[in-house]
């Protein structure tokens, strides 16, 4: 059986492990510096654990590696793993330092290189854009956010590298939710933003941004993100002429207008929904599976589409405006 390799075993890197080992059909070794995130993993998965990547490499053949560290550490890491002719799916990142250098080696190897883009695949996104194939004039308000210490609620904020201004935590909301936007609208060709301190959090940076969006073909959104809101919030509504919906973040919180009717209907959708208990509502496991299952898929039809790297670059130049921006 074929072996993948998760690298960082905190709560990600843990969600991962466990998907492939209910989905999937691959032998799973865990990776990470702390001994004691080593232990309690080997525990609870029954998998071995490696403290050192080197090791791992040494003492296995890998088919592909799955980077579940915080986002400055994948650069480095994600070059080791090319340059051993291992496959690599990357977590979002939030930088783009040394791009250019691993779109090359991956190239240069024949491997794949695929970066998570979780929303791209939730049936709610995926079903919103059937609807609308070629979106003209139409406008939306979105709104996500959660308070910062509930998003690991058991560790403190101020260990958790969202605490970080150059990886900060709105940033980080911009990076998962931008992509599915710009996929369904279109790119955005202009923005005008308001961002402030809502809490008296510990953080260097702005808690609350406020952002009006222009889209290609006359499409606009409001879209608020922020670590501020005490009962996580993942609010969209679209709203046109011929169309109106609203969507709250889970699949059982889907509603279109009947114009038959006069009256919001919700949409059933079908399939087992996949939760962690750890986290909110909107925390929706079947669409980190589905990525796993596309990298998968990617491996094995090089041509299939999938949002890459060079997609994210575009992803990433427009959060750094945003981040400068007064």
């Amino acid at each position: 059986m074929k072996k993948f390799i998760v690298i960082g075993l905190g709560s990600m890197g843990k969600r991962r492990i466990r998907l492939i080992k209910d989905y999937m059909n691959y032998d799973i070794i865990g990776v990470d510096s702390d001994q004691m995130r080593c232990t309690e993993v080997s525990e609870l998965y029954q998998i071995p654990c490696y403290t050192s990547i080197k090791d791992v490499l040494r003492d296995n053949d890998i088919f592909a590696a799955i980077v579940s560290t915080s986002p400055l550490t994948h650069y480095k890491i994600i070059k080791e793993l090319l340059l051993s002719n291992i496959h690599v799916f990357s977590e979002i990142n939030l930088t783009s330092h040394g791009y250019g250098e691993l779109i090359s080696l991956a190239q240069q190897h024949n491997l794949i290189l695929f970066l998570s883009s979780t929303q791209l695949y939730r049936k709610e996104v995926i079903y919103t854009q059937s609807l609308i194939p070629n979106p003209s004039n139409l406008n939306y308000t979105y709104h996500v956010g959660q308070y910062l210490p509930d998003w690991h609620p058991w560790e403190t904020y101020k260990n958790f590298f969202v605490s970080k201004k150059e990886t900060n935590a709105c940033k980080e909301i911009l990076a998962i939710e931008l992509p599915w936007l710009i996929s369904t609208f279109g790119d955005v060709l202009n923005f005008k933003i308001v961002k402030k301190k809502s809490t008296c959090l510990e953080l260097d940076y702005n808690d609350t941004y406020l952002i009006i969006m222009e889209h290609q073909n006359n499409n606009h959104g409001v879209f608020i993100v922020d670590i501020v809101c005490r009962d996580a919030i993942q609010s969209f509504r679209l709203f046109g002429e011929n169309i109106l919906l609203e969507w709250n973040g889970t699949p059982d919180e889907y509603y279109e207008f009947d114009f038959n009717t006069g009256h919001m209907k919700k949409h059933i959708f079908n399939g087992t929904v996949i939760k962690d208990a750890h986290y909110s509502s909107n925390i929706i496991e079947n669409d980190y599976l589905e990525e796993l299952k596309a990298f998968e898929d990617k491996i094995c039809y090089p041509t299939h589409k999938y949002y890459d790297f060079q997609d994210n670059l575009k992803t990433l130049d427009l959060i750094d405006k945003m981040e400068e921006s007064n």
